[in-house]
């Protein structure tokens, strides 16, 4: 094995490491995620530390060390600058980081999860945030990426039969079971003694949850919804996480405040 090699990657994150260093999450196209060392990027005068930012894309060479590998070298090929200048921005970029950083296991790659993570830092860059459609576009996308990536992880739910009695479901009464993988009708959801693992759900957003297995972020952000719709989304998508990749996210929390926040400082009509 070489003792350096270059690769590009996007910066996950990064955490203090001893007194001076810092220790570099990252996702890379051809090696995974990597954990690294960076010398010295905690000094204010490291060269370092500006081409190792959170939700930076940078070209890197790596020293392959036999406790630890490290940075030998960085360069920025695109810094995604938004994300650290709103508070939700960021928020939605540290929740796709924390949920990329579960569920992948260091060196072992896939340049599909690292095109979407890709997908989602220039997305959410490029998005104004500066009406309500602006951040229902972005809630949309994020619930877009989670579907995607429990797709790609194999984990892609049954959304037009009944996953109990296979047959195609009908209008109304239908419900999503964990347990099952996908929807249930109404006779299976009513015959199942197991509720806890069940969710009532709209047709609209069985619709809405096909669209977004299937298109892009950027017709994603174009979909229209009721509340009705974003609370079972919602709904939906913490439960995804929650027993797909059974973690709890720290990020969500800081999400949730941010929304509260909005809320309570919106105008009333």
């Amino acid at each position: 094995m070489p003792s350096t090699y270059k690769t590009e990657c996007l910066v996950l994150r990064r955490q203090p490491f001893r007194e001076a260093d810092r220790r570099i999450v990252v996702l890379t196209p051809g090696r995974g995620k990597l954990i690294l060392i960076a010398r010295g990027a905690s000094k204010i005068k490291s060269k370092l530390a500006a081409h190792l930012e959170p939700f930076s894309c940078s070209q890197i060479m790596v020293a392959v060390g036999k406790n630890n590998d490290t940075v030998a070298a960085s360069m920025v090929k695109k810094k995604y600058i938004t994300l650290g200048q709103s508070l939700l921005k960021k928020a939605w970029a540290d929740y796709v980081a924390e949920i990329v950083d579960h569920v992948t296991k260091e060196g072992q790659s896939d340049p599909d999860i690292y095109c979407l993570v890709n997908d989602i830092y220039k997305y959410l860059d490029d998005i104004a945030m500066r009406t309500a459609r602006d951040y229902l576009s972005g809630f949309l996308v994020m619930a877009g990426f989670v579907t995607k990536l429990i797709s790609h992880l194999g984990y892609h739910p049954e959304l037009n039969n009944c996953s109990v009695c296979h047959k195609k479901i009908s209008s109304n009464g239908n419900a999503f079971d964990f347990t099952q993988g996908g929807v249930v009708c109404k006779s299976c959801y009513s015959d199942n003694e197991n509720q806890g693992s069940i969710v009532p759900v709209t047709d609209a957003t069985i619709k809405m949850l096909r669209f977004m297995f299937a298109e892009s972020f950027t017709k994603i952000s174009k979909l229209k919804a009721t509340k009705v719709q974003l609370n079972e989304l919602k709904n939906m998508i913490d439960k995804f996480l929650a027993y797909y990749i059974e973690v709890e996210l720290k990020s969500v929390e800081f999400i949730r405040y941010l929304n509260r926040q909005k809320r309570r400082l919106s105008p009333k009509a």
